[in-house]
């Protein structure tokens, strides 16, 4: 059973997680349309540094070698390929009351 106080902690701090990750997602849009704009003006006027008094934004080319599965032999890829798993966390706003609902998904 899980005590009241941590419970209302749990609400407390999705709460404040929803809300936080709705005005990240918001910053993480403009800084997207920031940084689309000063590098498509640092390519069209041949910039590679843009100099302030407070900060240098460097514009560098990077370039990484890329694999896909589909590019190998099935062999190769069941021979040397090997599963990842993480955790990651999912918010969505309830449909029905606000209730909070712990779910185990312990195996």
């Amino acid at each position: 059973m899980i005590p009241t106080e941590t419970l209302n902690k749990l609400k407390t701090l999705s709460n404040r997680y929803y809300e936080l990750k709705n005005k990240s997602k918001l910053i993480d849009e403009e800084i997207l349309q920031i940084k689309n704009y000063l590098e498509a003006n640092m390519l069209k006027y041949n910039l590679n540094t843009i100099e302030t008094n407070d900060f240098n934004i460097v514009r560098k080319i990077i370039t990484q070698k890329r694999i896909s599965k589909e590019d190998l032999p099935e062999k190769i890829v069941e021979q040397y390929s090997y599963p990842i798993s993480f955790s990651t966390l999912y918010i969505t706003k309830p449909t029905k009351s606000e209730t909070i609902k712990i779910v185990n998904t312990k195996k």
